[in-house]
């Protein structure tokens, strides 16, 4: 009888440094990125209504700054924190996946939360259509269920970004399930989940950001595939090679 291989929760915590009680500690890791996550759409919803910024303008600078860290500062840091630091991963997670993952994944909360739906809000002039409101939430459900199948797939450890940091040389790109279908499905998820807000808020601003999430997300797989092939390799370059990016089993 063989010995049980830990789970991917098990070794993500470890390499957190998070040895017991690891269910209250899974518990409030997810607790304090879906907080801080809603909690940035928030702060810059009102930011937009108390200066008067279009939302879109900052979601768009927004976007530029995020590229910034995606494409540039956080690659440096990965081979920084792999040199110097004792612990590579755990000083990642804190320093740049959770504030920053966190930040990329406000915006796909962006179309309902804005300075011009809390403007509409607090005037009392925000209307909700009801079959636009229903439409909307079918979308966001099924986007819900997209981000959950992918996370199922994968793991926790890959969606977290851990094999980044531990035995990158071994690793092989999952293609199985809907990863066989289409590149960063959970990226693609979070862009759905932005059209049913803008679909169950349907003003003009809340369309415009999910129509720039879409096509941020057409230019966010060229980076991240860029990114990932200077980490993996011709391993992953041949699994680009045979997958979807945008439009599923169409490559």
């Amino acid at each position: 009888m063989t010995a049980r291989s830990p789970s991917g929760v098990t070794v993500l915590l470890a390499h957190l440094g998070v040895e017991r009680r690891q269910v209250p500690a899974v518990c409030l890791i997810i607790a304090m990125f879906e907080v801080t996550i809603v909690g940035l759409a928030v702060v810059q919803a009102f930011l937009e209504r108390a200066f008067h910024w279009p939302p879109t303008v900052v979601f768009i600078l927004f976007w530029v700054v995020w590229t910034w860290w995606h494409s540039w500062l956080f690659p440096r840091h990965r081979l920084r924190y792999l040199e110097h630091a004792r612990n590579p991963y755990r000083r990642a997670f804190i320093r740049d996946i959770y504030p920053w993952v966190s930040a990329g994944f406000s915006q796909m909360w962006r179309p309902l939360i804005n300075g011009d739906t809390l403007d509409r809000l607090l005037g009392g002039r925000l209307k909700l259509d009801p079959w636009a409101l229903s439409i909307g939430m079918v979308v966001c459900f099924a986007a819900l269920l997209i981000m959950v199948l992918a996370i199922r797939t994968i793991g926790i450890g890959n969606a977290a970004f851990l094999r980044e940091f531990v035995a990158a040389d071994t690793f092989v790109p999952i293609d199985t399930g809907i990863y066989s279908a289409i590149m960063h499905p959970l990226f693609w998820a979070g862009i759905a989940y932005s059209c049913g807000l803008a679909i169950a808020v349907s003003t003009r601003q809340s369309y415009a950001i999910a129509a720039i999430n879409v096509v941020y997300g057409i230019l966010y797989i060229r980076l991240e595939n860029r990114r990932l092939a200077r980490i993996f390799g011709s391993r992953y370059e041949s699994y680009r090679a045979r997958t979807a990016s945008v439009i599923p089993w169409l490559r």
